[in-house]
């Protein structure tokens, strides 16, 4: 891990950059960015909160904003990798086989239960006519 802050800063824009298909101008955000890594954040953590912020768009209705304006607010973006950190520590990927297979024992369980519950209320109708 490198701690040269203008090679991190260099770095953050490049991922940005790549991750948006914007081009920002480094004589524009030097400033933030040199708060930015600073405050010890680096270029995985930018590609990090782009991408998770890029999937919560394809995911909700609501759009957060991708303005490097906006992720520059430490604040802002601190809560953002905090959020991106704990979705891709709870999010599983699942292979295609997986995927059917959770889906298939998802509606089997489903069934068995129902059918147990319609044999259990068989019997107890059973016991109360002996």
């Amino acid at each position: 891990m490198t701690t040269d802050l203008n090679l991190i800063i260099k770095d953050v824009l490049a991922v940005y950059a790549k991750a948006t298909g914007s081009d920002p101008k480094l004589a524009v955000w030097e400033r933030r960015l040199f708060e930015y890594a600073k405050a010890g954040f680096t270029a995985e953590d930018m590609a990090c909160v782009v991408g998770w912020i890029k999937r919560q768009n394809k995911i909700n209705n609501y759009q957060r904003s991708l303005s490097l304006l906006k992720l520059m607010d430490l604040e802002n973006f601190d809560a953002c990798l905090c959020e991106a950190r704990a979705w891709e520590r709870n999010h599983k990927v699942f292979s295609a086989r997986e995927r059917v297979l959770q889906q298939f024992r998802g509606y089997s369980e489903q069934d068995t239960r129902i059918a147990a519950q319609r044999v259990g209320a068989v019997i107890n109708q059973m016991k109360e006519g002996i």
